[in-house]
C-alpha cells in the first residue's frame, strides 16, 4: 500500500513532469537561455538534481516502516497545508 504509491508516484512523475513542461514550454518568448516559461539553467539543474536524489528517497522511503512512512507524510501534508493558508490569508 504506501511502498506500492511511493513507486508508483516514482514512476508517473516523469510523465506529468514532461507534460507540465511541454505546457510551459508553449508559453511566452524563445529566446535563450528562456523557453516559453522556463529557465533552462535552472531546469537542468533541478532536473539533474532529481535523478540524482530520487534513488536515495525511494530507497530510504522502502526501509521506513509503513506506520511511520503514513505518519511523515501526514505531517508534511499538514506543513503545505499551512503554509498555503498563511499565503492566502497573507496576499489580502
Amino acid at each position: 500500500p504506501i511502498h506500492r504509491a511511493t513507486a508508483t508516484a516514482s514512476a508517473f512523475g516523469v510523465p506529468i513532469a514532461a507534460a507540465g513542461a511541454i505546457g510551459y514550454s508553449l508559453q511566452g518568448n524563445w529566446t535563450y537561455p528562456v523557453l516559453g516559461s522556463i529557465y533552462l539553467p535552472a531546469a537542468g539543474l533541478i532536473a539533474l538534481t532529481a535523478m540524482i536524489a530520487a534513488p536515495f528517497g525511494v530507497r530510504t522511503a522502502q526501509r521506513v516502516q509503513p506506520a511511520r512512512l503514513k505518519r511523515y507524510f501526514g505531517i508534511l501534508l499538514l506543513f503545505v497545508a499551512g503554509r498555503m493558508l498563511w499565503s492566502a490569508l497573507s496576499s489580502r
